[in-house]
């Protein structure tokens, strides 16, 4: 009688997304096994700059520093969702930030260590955005 040997890791290669719907049109939203370990470190590194100034308001925040976590989060917004080059100049920038909170939060092992963080201090999660440069693009444009 033959035994049945189990594997030791059974992988599998078919990708399910999560979506997001702007004005009815669905978008799919990337999950993290699709990204490069350097892809999760520089998201990572791009959130932290982003909630530290969401955290923080504008006080004692340079507008280098500003401008360094408004192009983390197109960065991140661009790595995320699929057909984020259409959303590009519907979406201002406090929807996009929406969008990479739904990304981490339903990236489990990603937001651990961002919650971890929130827990020293460190990181938070306010979802108030002062500036918008989107919309500031929109005025000048």
């Amino acid at each position: 009688m033959a035994e049945t040997i189990k594997p030791l890791l059974d992988l599998t290669t078919g990708i399910e997304r999560k979506h997001i719907t702007v004005d009815g049109k669905v978008y799919p939203i990337r999950n993290l096994g699709e990204f490069s370990l350097m892809d999760q470190h520089r998201m990572i590194h791009d959130a932290r700059a982003m909630n530290g100034i969401d955290a923080g308001g504008d006080e004692g925040v340079s507008d280098e520093e500003y401008q360094k976590a408004v192009d983390g989060m197109n960065r991140t917004f661009e790595l995320v969702v699929i057909g984020s080059d259409e959303l590009k100049g519907i979406l201002l920038d406090s929807q996009k930030l929406e969008v990479i909170h739904a990304f981490f939060d339903q990236a489990g092992a990603l937001t651990r260590g961002l919650k971890a963080m929130r827990g020293k201090g460190k990181v938070s999660r306010s979802r108030r955005v002062s500036k918008d440069s989107t919309a500031e693009a929109r005025k000048t444009g």
